[in-house]
């Protein structure tokens, strides 16, 4: 990479990158020409069997800690919990949770209410 632009280009929502390919010597012909464009996804981190939740799971007290509506036996109650790794829709559980908490989305509930859980199949998988 020879530059990469400050800021987000705002009429096009993307940012500017110079990115020199090497020559391929088994293929004489040229591939990329002067202004073709790339679209790409850049990991910056990622983990290993980690417990995920949707952002919009999340609460956050009056002190910013992160928490979570566990569901057990009848009644939801706050759980604080670690965040990790985040991106814009989810979240990495490093504490608090644990793999077979049910969990219940935050915009309806309160801590210490009674609810009835209805469980629906979720895709497991976040890519």
């Amino acid at each position: 990479m020879s530059f990469i632009a400050p800021a987000v280009d705002s009429g096009r929502g993307t940012i500017d990158v110079h990115v020199s390919v090497l020559a391929d010597s088994a293929n004489e012909r040229k591939t990329f020409l002067q202004g073709m464009t790339v679209s790409a996804n850049i990991i910056a981190a990622e983990r290993e069997n980690a417990l995920v939740l949707p952002n919009d799971y999340l609460l956050f007290n009056s002190s910013g800690q992160a928490q979570a509506l566990r569901w057990q036996g009848g009644e939801v109650n706050a759980v604080d919990v670690q965040l990790g790794l985040r991106n814009m829709t989810h979240s990495e559980i490093v504490s608090g949770l644990a793999e077979g908490d049910v969990v219940v989305q935050a915009d309806t509930l309160s801590d210490g209410q009674r609810a009835r859980v209805r469980f629906e199949q979720v895709q497991h998988v976040i890519r």
